[in-house]
């Protein structure tokens, strides 16, 4: 029997050359796809994928191909023009890399390049949702603001490690973190204006609700005029 180093499972040798055989067949399959150009095919069958190794926890999460596939699926929902999808892709493939203890060293340039690609892609989804202009484009713009930040900071790290703090490549990912403040700013500006304004609203709706007190020299109510019997 072959056991798992992650959890008590055993399978026999056997059957576990089988399904890595298959795995290996699937993944070739999905890849070739993208190679012909068949972009959306590939990203059908790679989604497949997950959900047959992944989701029935065939393979381990920190398998190589699981994490390929994600890679793939990263920059092919990119290419496809699908950014949530490719956020959501490329958020995996970085928890994957960093939870792989011994595996990534510190300051690692291709994880480096995932946390740029992970705070481009957020920012830009973030000024897009922010011009929505409705309480979910908001809700939306306020969570990608939120993740673009540490990503594009830890892309900074990584890069000013490895290039150097005055080479290009620092100096791109501060360009996006400045234009990161620019952008929060001007929303967090905008958001509370509007929040103002429908203060402002209630106020003005209550007021006119309420109806106005009597003149000082009038009794509140008139009484009819009653006659003896």
């Amino acid at each position: 029997f072959a056991e798992c180093e992650a959890c008590p499972a055993k399978i026999e040798v056997t059957k576990l050359v089988d399904v890595l055989k298959a795995a290996i067949t699937d993944y070739s399959e999905a890849h070739m796809a993208l190679q012909r150009g068949e972009a959306a095919r590939a990203r059908t069958l790679m989604e497949a994928y997950l959900r047959k190794y992944e989701d029935k926890r065939v393979l381990s999460p920190f398998n190589t191909y699981l994490v390929n596939t994600y890679i793939s699926l990263f920059q092919v929902c990119a290419q496809l023009g699908e950014v949530d999808r490719a956020i959501r892709y490329n958020a995996v493939v970085v928890e994957r890399m960093e939870g792989a203890q011994g595996a990534t060293p510190e300051n690692y340039p291709r994880l480096a390049e995932y946390h740029m690609a992970m705070g481009d892609m957020c920012l830009k989804q973030a000024k897009l949702k922010a011009a929505n202009q409705t309480p979910a484009g908001r809700s939306m713009a306020r969570k990608y603001f939120k993740d673009a930040r540490p990503a594009l900071e830890k892309a900074l790290k990584a890069r000013t490690a490895i290039y150097g703090k005055d080479s290009p490549r620092a100096y791109e990912v501060k360009r996006l973190l400045d234009e990161y403040k620019k952008e929060h700013d001007e929303f967090v500006k905008a958001t509370d204006k509007k929040k103002v304004s429908k203060k402002q609203v209630a106020a003005a709706a209550a007021a006119a609700s309420t109806p106005p007190p009597p003149p000082a020299d009038m009794p509140a109510q008139t009484q009819p005029a009653t006659s003896a019997a």
